[in-house]
């Protein structure tokens, strides 16, 4: 067997509720660096090994900021990737039913998207704008609220479409897809990491207080 080291710690738990709620956070920490939640928002876990002379404070200041901030350091340590990276279905088609609108306005103009898409007239007539437009109401009715980019991709992948709107657009400009993110994971970040930032504030200023007196 490889030689290995080994270390024992204390943990702390603080458990939150909120009185006639249902919102509640159990969270355990140890001076190590670790941090392990257990909330009615999702759980989540993540260590640190670089955090200054006290895991404390330097969890109220992730956490206190993340109120303001819900897509944050905290967030990005703590969110689960495969949610973020779901597409928001309405969100996206809507950009797509925009430009249509767009073109339309400005049939018989030519435009430039970027340096590096071909020219093009933009031209789209009413016939192919209806055509577009109510094939993309009939995928928007298939994916649902919420899909995966994959299958965003291919359900768009048809040749009425793909006459209309070219592939960099799709992909680099504003046709990519809206993505929810971890949506559990930011309303923990926004609505209960602030509270226990508070929670830890308050024990440090009492155990200055104590030493003080």
């Amino acid at each position: 067997m490889a030689e290995y080291k080994h270390s024992k710690s204390v943990s702390e738990t603080y458990h939150i509720t909120w009185p006639g709620e249902f919102t509640w956070a159990n969270i355990m920490i140890n001076e190590m660096g670790d941090l392990n939640i257990q909330s009615d928002y999702g759980n989540y876990t993540y260590g640190w090994r670089s955090f200054g002379d006290n895991f404390k404070k330097f969890l109220i200041r992730i956490c206190g900021k993340s109120g303001d901030h819900p897509k944050g350091y905290l967030y990005d340590k703590l969110h689960d990737h495969s949610k973020a990276a779901t597409v928001d279905v309405k969100k996206s088609l809507t950009v797509w039913k925009k430009e249509i609108i767009r073109m339309r306005r400005e049939t018989g103009l030519r435009y430039k998207r970027y340096d590096w898409v071909k020219l093009s007239s933009g031209e789209i007539s009413q016939e192919q704008a209806k055509d577009v437009w109510d094939s993309i109401c009939i995928i928007e009715r298939e994916l649902g609220s919420t899909c995966s980019q994959d299958r965003f991709y291919m359900s768009l992948d048809r040749e009425s479409i793909n006459d209309v709107f070219d592939w960099e657009w799709r992909i680099h400009g504003d046709g990519s897809p809206e993505t929810t993110g971890d949506v559990a994971c930011e309303a923990f970040c926004r609505e209960i990491a602030p509270v226990f930032a508070k929670i830890l504030q308050d024990e440090l200023d009492q155990e200055a207080m104590k030493e003080s007196a």
